[in-house]
């Protein structure tokens, strides 16, 4: 027999079918599991069991007559029954998710430790990041502010000069001292200082111009631009050859017809190679290579001078970009002249 695991109480009643003796027997009960002692039960003949946990058990009983003779023991098997949550099948299931539970515990441990393992780094990769470019803010302001100083004694310069010459003259005509050999003299080294102040307020001026919007580029069909480069390039060749320098012109191809602003052009090519002999030492070599390449043209301007290394390359057309291997007076130069460069070349691409 099987009950449930609710029907945990219960009543057992038994008899003799000897009516003749009821008075005189007693009952004798036992419970396996229960009771290991016989137990002497009432004269009515039942007993009561209560709160019996789920498992098999035997009920015995047997009956003593007056004479005390034991008449043949009767049993009562019965299975009480688990629960479904203390089954087998409920244990597999709790087993089965207590082993879910953990490997899922375990992923997200190992999911949240790479996690945060990835954020250190990018917080880290992002404190070095502010750093370097706070660092790179710091050395940029303070090259700012030497660029501006040496932009005001480079305008002072020729201004002086001016200043000075004219105070000369008025000085020797005051005293009827001068003479036309000398006037002529003076005034050529005027004309040089304002040239050389006209050229500087100009390339501040082409700077903001194109960082505004208001320059423009006029572009002529079937302009030689080997002829133009070649021309450009040996016009300088007695200044270049004056300073000890050697100046190779080497186009690859003999003409290029193509579409550009060529006094722009010429302006570029007269900068890059007034640069590259200013840091051109003496015996040194400029060589200016002119090629075809996929439908474009490539004009290259080397030296043998000081150079950019390559780590600084990258800020060449940066605006108050100065290389850590480039002395301020060489990249003051770059820095007048390469957001024009960048922008006029950019236009003919």
């Amino acid at each position: 027999m099987e009950l449930n695991y609710n029907e945990n109480n219960i009543s057992i009643s038994y008899f003799l079918p000897d009516y003749t003796k009821i008075g005189v027997i007693t009952y004798l009960y036992k419970m396996d599991g229960v009771n290991e002692e016989w137990n002497v039960g009432s004269t009515e003949g039942y007993t009561i069991y209560t709160m019996l946990k789920p498992g098999k058990y035997t009920f015995r009983v047997k009956a003593v007559n007056s004479d005390g003779s034991f008449t043949e023991e009767s049993t009562i098997p019965f299975i009480i029954k688990k629960p479904f949550w203390r089954s087998s099948i409920a244990y597999c299931i709790y087993i089965s998710l207590a082993l879910i539970i953990t490997i899922f515990i375990l992923y997200r441990v190992k999911f949240m430790k790479r996690l945060i393992d990835n954020q250190t780094k990018e917080i880290n990769r992002q404190l070095e990041e502010n750093k370097r470019l706070y660092e790179r803010n710091i050395r940029n302001e303070k090259f700012k502010n030497d660029y501006f100083v040496n932009l005001s004694h480079e305008l002072r310069t020729p201004l002086n000069i001016i200043l000075s010459v004219l105070q000369l003259l008025n000085s020797l005509e005051e005293k009827g001292n001068i003479t036309r050999e000398k006037a002529l003299y003076y005034i050529d080294v005027i004309k040089k200082s304002s040239n050389s102040l006209l050229s500087i307020i100009n390339d501040i001026i082409d700077s903001s111009n194109i960082e505004s919007g208001a320059y423009k580029i006029s572009k002529q069909e079937n302009i030689d631009i080997v002829y133009l480069v070649e021309e450009t390039a040996l016009n300088m060749s007695e200044y270049i050859n004056n300073k000890g320098i050697e100046l190779i012109v080497d186009p690859e191809i003999e003409e290029l017809p193509i579409c550009c602003d060529s006094k722009e052009i010429e302006r570029c090519v007269v900068n890059l190679i007034g640069n590259a002999v200013k840091f051109t030492e003496k015996d040194g070599k400029i060589k200016v290579l002119i090629k075809e390449q996929d439908n474009t043209v490539s004009i290259s301007i080397e030296d043998n001078g000081l150079g950019i290394s390559k780590d600084d390359q990258e800020f060449i057309f940066k605006r108050f970009e100065q290389g850590g291997n480039v002395n301020l007076l060489y990249w003051e130069s770059y820095y007048r002249n390469n957001i024009y460069y960048e922008w006029i070349l950019s236009g003919h691409w």
